[in-house]
């Protein structure tokens, strides 16, 4: 078997060099792909943004929340934690105005410390039947809500006209 091998090696030597050379770089290729999603496993989804929530009380400031919703144009609240965000999801009378929902949202952000308005991003969404949700946010970063743009408070068509056929 020896003798075999070393007469293949002395008349295909630039071929088996060639094969040798491909199979290490064959084993590199497969360790970094190993060693890639071995370590996407075992970080987190979030990475280190995360780092520090330990040291708030979500349940604390969903309570303290929840306690400064008290409006009555408010039918019903949601308040859940998802990573970073706080999403607050309120479903509001219909009668309810895009500037009242602000009001309502602005005057919430009291309830909360300021230690906690720095480390959280926070998600408003007012639901009123009939129209399209009200949407407003207020990242970690910045002191006051940026409201969408995309509400409207009239259902009604703006099209006079029919098309002729």
């Amino acid at each position: 078997m020896f003798k075999k091998f070393k007469k293949f090696y002395k008349y295909n030597r630039i071929y088996c060099i060639l094969m040798m050379i491909s199979l290490f770089c064959f084993l590199l290729m497969g360790t970094g792909v190993i060693v890639y999603f071995v370590s996407q496993i075992n970080t987190s989804k979030y990475g280190s943004r995360l780092n520090g929530i330990d040291d708030f009380n979500q349940e604390e400031i969903i309570k303290k929340l929840e306690n400064s919703y008290t409006d009555a144009k408010i039918l019903e609240k949601n308040i859940r934690f998802q990573g970073k965000i706080i999403y607050i999801e309120l479903s509001m009378e219909p009668t309810t105005t895009n500037e009242e929902i602000q009001t309502i949202c602005t005057a919430s952000l009291s309830a909360i410390s300021d230690e906690e308005k720095a480390f959280f991003d926070l998600q408003f969404i007012a639901k009123r039947e009939g129209l399209t949700p009200y949407m407003g946010s207020k990242n970690h970063s910045k002191g006051n809500i940026t409201w969408g743009n995309y509400s409207f408070d009239a259902t009604t068509s703006t099209t006079t006209t029919k098309k002729k056929k």
